[in-house]
C-alpha cells in the first residue's frame, strides 16, 4: 500500500512532468535573443549578416526548433549562431547556422 505522503509526492512529480510536456511554446520573433528559462522555443525569423551572437541559451531543459530558418552572421570576432555553456538537456533541430566566428 502506498501511504498518503508517497502518493502526494508521486502526484506532484507527475504534475510537474505533465507541465513540462505540455508547456507553452515560446516564439522567437527578434534576434539576438537570450533563452533563460526551460521550455520549447520556436524560431520565427531568420537573420542575415548579424554581427552579434544570435541566440544565447542560459537554461537547462531547452528545445529550440529552428523551424527551417537560417542564422547567418558576418564572421564578427567572438560571435556564435547559438552559444550554450554549462547547461544540460539542450536540443536544437531544424536550423541552419553559417558565417559566425565560432
Amino acid at each position: 500500500n502506498m501511504n498518503r505522503g508517497n502518493y502526494l509526492i508521486l502526484s506532484a512529480i507527475l504534475l510537474l512532468f505533465i507541465g513540462v510536456l505540455t508547456g507553452e511554446e515560446i516564439y522567437i520573433n527578434k534576434l539576438p535573443y537570450i533563452i533563460n528559462e526551460s521550455g520549447y522555443y520556436t524560431l520565427n525569423t531568420s537573420c542575415s549578416d548579424l554581427n552579434k551572437t544570435a541566440i544565447i541559451i542560459e537554461a537547462d531543459n531547452v528545445v529550440l526548433n529552428g523551424n527551417g530558418k537560417v542564422l547567418d552572421g558576418n564572421k564578427t570576432y567572438n560571435t556564435s549562431g547559438i552559444f550554450v555553456e554549462r547547461h544540460k538537456n539542450i536540443t536544437i533541430k531544424n536550423l541552419t547556422i553559417k558565417e559566425f566566428w565560432r
